[in-house]
């Protein structure tokens, strides 16, 4: 008799459901290839949501400088922290810098501290050149930028229409020195959006991005506003044109403003 007969119908029948059951190649690489699209799109909901959270945090440090800036003006004539001693677009005076230590900076901090390093309100929390720069090198006395502080933002108000080129979006978005009369429509901090015009493009040694928000090249893919009155509205990077020129530096801040 036969090795086949010895297995009998039963048998035959289980043999038959295990090569009906098991997956085939084609089969197998479905799966997988299913697999790694849903990996994707979970990691793609994740960095969107890691996105929107830097955005909120940033937009909530901008509030906090609002809500101090109000503060001052109440006690100051509804003038700004006199920063005519500042210089650019992020480099504030000592004046400014008192005035983080007494309305914003429990410590009274600024500068290269460990502290500032790894987070604070003058920072957006996407900002990582003005971090590592700051905690190299805080303007000491004696040297160009001496006494001043460097912050996460571009801080427009109060400064000397001279100490750059402002041109580009006029000198009306710097020269402001007291509360205006028309708060909706008058941005004073942003997210630093800026290019290095000498090689280096958007990243230090095509490293560390020079702006904040940024997207796959290094361009930022759009920036928070900071307005007088409080409010904070972001802006897709497609609407952000040049605000001034600083040297090799472009440092753009320019929207449309109704």
């Amino acid at each position: 008799m036969s090795s086949s007969a010895w297995r009998g119908p039963s048998t035959q029948r289980r043999q038959q459901a295990l090569r009906t059951q098991a997956f085939t190649l084609i089969e197998l690489l479905v799966v997988i290839a299913i697999i790694m699209i849903l990996a994707a799109m979970a990691m793609v909901a994740v960095q969107q949501a890691l996105e929107q959270a830097d955005r909120a945090s940033c937009a909530n440090n901008l509030r906090q400088w609002a809500a101090a800036l109000r503060t001052y003006a109440v006690a100051n004539s509804q003038y700004f922290p006199d920063n005519r001693r500042g210089a650019h677009c992020s480099w504030v005076s000592p004046t400014v810098k008192r005035f983080c230590a007494s309305y914003m900076m429990e410590m009274g901090e600024f500068g290269g501290s460990e502290r500032m390093r790894e987070g604070h309100v003058i920072h957006c929390p996407t900002q990582e050149w003005h971090r590592i720069y700051s905690s190299d090198y805080s303007g000491p006395p004696g040297t160009a930028f001496g006494g001043m502080g460097l912050v996460g933002y571009f801080y427009l108000p109060h400064r000397d229409v001279n100490s750059c080129d402002y041109s580009p979006a006029g000198n009306s978005w710097v020269a402001k020195r007291k509360l205006t009369s028309q708060p909706t429509n008058t941005p004073i901090m942003m997210d630093m959006k800026q290019y290095a015009d000498n090689g280096q493009g958007w990243y230090l040694d095509g490293t560390v991005p020079w702006s904040s928000h940024i997207g796959p090249t290094g361009e930022p893919v759009g920036g928070n506003y900071l307005f007088q009155d409080g409010h904070v509205r972001w802006f897709e990077t497609a609407k952000i044109e040049l605000g001034a020129n600083v040297g090799s530096w472009r440092c753009y801040y320019k929207i449309p403003i109704d």
